[in-house]
């Protein structure tokens, strides 16, 4: 059986503005896949510090990209290298249409699933998702799902949380503290 784990990671991106404000609204035992390359070696490692204190008083989970622990696949082979390399977390993406990578095509829900069985049911979805997209791939073997934009209302600012889908325990999720 695989470890528990988040069900709902939000992917920190700098579209989502000020991510301690974000981190701040999220509901107990969501994830949190911080990435932030964008940022100078000090500021991100400052940023990951003061994320850790918001994550600890409201039992968050805080995952850091850089350390490679967390692995993104859009195919098979990917998949496989992401397993090989003890990945912790795999993404699978794109599922649905995205912001992030407007060129990309989506998978198809019948490859998805075949991709999640060779996961052995350890996949979250990627790509254009939200609360009521994961509803309807959920059934496809995914345990989890992801996002920057889907945590927002469209046209507001307001995030759209799913406290069904948060491990409220963070006992459950201790493992994935970093």
């Amino acid at each position: 059986m695989p470890p528990r784990h988040p069900v709902q990671w939000l992917i920190s991106d700098p579209r989502l503005g000020n991510l301690l404000k974000v981190v701040r609204e999220l509901p107990q035992g969501t994830g949190i896949l911080l990435r932030h390359h964008h940022l100078p070696a000090a500021e991100r490692r400052l940023l990951l510090r003061k994320v850790r204190r918001v994550v600890v008083a409201k039992r968050l989970v805080v995952i850091d990209e850089a350390k490679g622990e967390v692995a993104r696949v859009h195919d098979l082979g990917e998949l496989r290298r992401a397993k090989l390399s003890g990945a912790r977390l795999i993404f699978l993406s794109p599922l649905f249409p995205t912001r992030s990578h407007p060129e990309w095509s989506p998978l198809s829900h019948m490859r998805a699933a075949a991709l999640a069985r060779m996961g052995e049911r350890t996949l979250l979805a990627l790509g254009g998702m939200d609360p009521r997209r994961f509803r309807q791939v959920r059934r496809l073997g995914f345990v989890g799902w992801g996002g920057i934009d889907g945590w927002h209302t469209p046209g507001s600012s307001t995030l759209l949380l799913d406290d069904s889908y948060a491990v409220a325990k963070s006992r459950s999720a201790a493992q994935f503290r970093t």
